[in-house]
């Protein structure tokens, strides 16, 4: 299941749509959910190059199957994916499925249905400097600040939510018991 927990930038959504109307309307009883391995063979495609127009087949079936798929949620929020509600962002639609499909690609790995933002990230950090190496000048403020935490060992807790941090006290230290 897919949950979107901020209003995707027009842009990014039109984009989004061009790959996978399900994204803006409501679920359509005709359309099949596609297979686990449809899914990992979309992942697999879409990866190897995540901004050709071409894959636009391997973008619907991920996003489908993250929508539709009782074995997955992918949650997108402004904490994990905050270029997404940048107007205007080149490749930002590629970006937005490297999320989708490392976070799906982890759950069906692991055989637990739980949002992993983490798992998403990794995707759309190799997506990142896919795009960075071919066109020097290309920059992400919010994906570089989560590069930067990520090298510093701090992105796996910046993404755990509040109420996941039992135990601890306000400062992040562990209570006594």
């Amino acid at each position: 299941m897919l949950r979107r927990m901020i209003p995707l930038s027009c842009a990014c959504v039109c984009a989004c749509v061009c790959a996978c109307v399900c994204l803006i309307t409501p679920r359509v009883a005709s359309a099949a959910v596609p297979s686990e391995r449809e899914v990992r063979g979309a992942i697999r495609m879409f990866l190897e190059n995540p901004t050709s127009s071409s894959i636009t087949y391997a973008r619907r079936t991920i996003i489908t199957f993250a929508d539709e798929s009782d074995a997955v949620t992918v949650t997108i929020s402004k904490k994990a994916v905050p270029w997404s509600a940048q107007e205007g962002l080149e490749h930002g639609e590629a970006l937005l499925c490297a999320f989708i499909a490392g976070n799906v690609l982890s759950q069906l790995d692991s055989g637990v249905n739980a949002d992993d933002p983490y798992s998403g990230l990794l995707k759309v950090f190799r997506v990142y400097r896919g795009i960075k190496k071919r066109r020097k000048r290309y920059n992400v403020p919010t994906i570089e600040g989560l590069l930067d935490m990520h090298r510093r060992g701090r992105l796996m807790r910046y993404l755990l939510p509040v109420e996941k941090e039992e135990g601890k006290d306000e400062g992040g230290r562990m209570k006594d018991e």
